[in-house]
């Protein structure tokens, strides 16, 4: 992964994100891809040692300023198969997921999964329609006012391969409605 920055409305040479003072240490020499951030945590799918399945989803954490070394999220989350495109909430609270893991409703489904007090994220929960259908449902985002939840599909009716589809957010598992704080943290993350 790579990190430009703009300055004066000026987009920098992109720099390898290990090589810049104050990021994340994502990259490895396998294959590192799909990242998401908060406020003090990133996210990202790897194919590094250490993983349960193909692709697993791994974290970094920023504390006092610095960040930790990457951490597997744990058997909750990722399985034998593969998990990918993992992205938090503006609270931190949940985390959606894409994984082709047995027993969803097509090749590569959304899924969610919600931290707990103690800090450890719960088993993954299919999101089932409408979202997930009998393809590819998959890499999910949301608007920037949190009204409107993204992702791409294979499904029917679509103009191509792979098309953008979406939903009210607020029909979607795990959807919390937005408060003063979330709209702030909205705002501050750029999202």
């Amino acid at each position: 992964m790579w990190v430009s920055y703009k300055v004066k409305g000026v987009w920098s040479e992109p720099q390898n994100l290990n090589d810049v003072p104050g990021e994340p240490p994502v990259n490895s020499v396998f294959l590192d891809h799909c990242p998401s951030f908060s406020a003090d945590e990133a996210f990202w799918t790897s194919t590094r040692p250490g993983g349960f399945g193909g692709n697993d989803i791994w974290i970094s954490r920023r504390v006092e300023g610095r960040w930790t070394q990457p951490e597997n999220l744990g058997p909750n989350v990722n399985g034998p198969g593969s998990e990918h495109h993992s992205i938090p909430t503006p609270d931190g609270r949940s985390l959606y997921v894409t994984s082709d893991r047995a027993g969803g409703y097509g090749g590569e489904d959304t899924y969610i999964t919600t931290r707990g007090e103690d800090g450890k994220w719960s088993p993954l929960v299919n999101m089932g329609p409408p979202v997930n259908g009998p393809g590819n449902d998959r890499c999910p985002v949301w608007t920037p006012d949190g009204k409107i939840f993204l992702f791409d599909s294979t499904r029917a009716g679509g103009f191509g391969s792979r098309d953008l589809w979406w939903v009210y957010f607020k029909d979607v598992m795990g959807y919390q409605p937005a408060s003063a704080s979330t709209d702030a943290i909205l705002q501050t993350a750029g999202r």
